[in-house]
This record gives structure tokens, C-alpha cells and sequence, in this order.
């Protein structure tokens, strides 16, 4: 099995977040080879000078030969690279159904999980509308979330994506 882990990483701490994902997720896949573009030195090592074509060839090949697609959207903005990685992908499996896609998003700020008692929402609602910066909302791209829905599964935590993975859907 072929799995590729897209997400951020042009941060120590993005790296460091990708590398536990990777920890964590090895011994669900022990004979799985699994892709971290961040860690392909042939076009992701900022000392040396890989072209914009390097770069899209070197995970675009990658992506052609992945059968499960782990992409990590959290933040104020969805990486770029990944959502791309995330685009392209869901083509893929359009023509090739075996393959499998999961997202995390684990934004605290989710509006399901601080908006649950309806008192507390509409506390919230009012003073989100009566002020500039106030929105305690987090936000996701919905097309970037219909794009992951409709072709996999999107989780609201590590915990849940490892579960996730452990699960028969995602093993051969």
C-alpha cells in the first residue's frame, strides 16, 4: 500500500505535527510506504534550487501511484499545496474508486463543538454580530470540504483519524 501525507510544511512545527501523524500511523500500515513530501530532499531541501516544475512532477508522480491520500486542512487557510494535492486526487479516484481519501481538520473553534447548547450559540451569534473580530467560528472552504466528503471522510481529531485508519475501509 502506497499512502501519501499532504499537509503544511514549511514550519518546524508543521514538520514536527506531519512527523507524529507519520509515528502514529506506521504501525497502523508497518509495510505501507508512506510519502511525506517534506522529507523528499529531491525537491523539498529549501537549500538547493528545485524548479515549480520539480516540485509539481515530483508529488503529482507520487499521487499517481498513492492508494490512500491522509491530507491535513487545520488552520485559518487550508494549506494551498494541499488543497491542490486534494483536487488532483479526487480526479484520481473518480477514475480509480479503490482509492482512499481522509482530511483532518482539528480546529477547536469548529462551530459543531462550541456551539452545542443553544443558549450558548445564540450568546455567541448575538455578540459575534455586534462587533468587528469577534467571530469565534472557525471556517473551512465548504467546496474544499464537499470535495472531501463526497470522495472520503473528513475527522475533527488525530485520535479520530487514527481510529479512522484502523478501520477495514482503509486496509487491503
Amino acid at each position: 500500500m502506497k499512502i501519501y501525507l499532504a499537509g503544511p510544511i514549511f514550519t518546524e512545527r508543521d514538520r514536527m505535527y506531519l512527523d507524529y501523524i507519520y509515528k502514529n500511523i506506521k504501525p497502523i500500515f508497518p509495510n505501507a510506504d508512506i510519502y511525506v513530501p517534506h522529507r523528499n530532499k529531491e525537491i523539498n531541501d529549501k537549500t538547493k534550487c528545485a524548479t515549480s516544475y520539480d516540485i509539481y512532477w515530483g508529488d503529482y508522480n507520487r499521487l499517481k501511484e498513492t492508494d490512500l491520500l491522509i491530507a491535513l486542512v487545520s488552520g485559518d487557510m487550508p494549506p494551498i499545496g494541499t488543497t491542490c494535492e486534494i483536487g488532483i486526487f479526487t480526479q484520481m479516484i473518480d477514475a480509480n474508486p479503490s482509492k482512499k481519501l481522509i482530511a483532518l481538520y482539528d480546529d477547536c473553534r469548529e462551530g459543531y463543538i462550541t456551539c452545542q447548547n443553544p443558549n450558548v450559540a445564540a450568546a455567541k451569534m448575538s455578540a459575534m454580530q455586534k462587533e468587528p473580530g469577534e467571530n469565534q467560528m472557525s471556517y473551512v472552504n465548504i467546496f474544499l470540504t464537499g470535495a472531501i466528503k463526497t470522495h472520503g471522510k473528513l475527522v475533527c481529531s488525530s485520535q479520530e483519524l487514527f481510529n479512522a485508519l484502523k478501520g477495514d475501509e482503509y486496509h487491503e
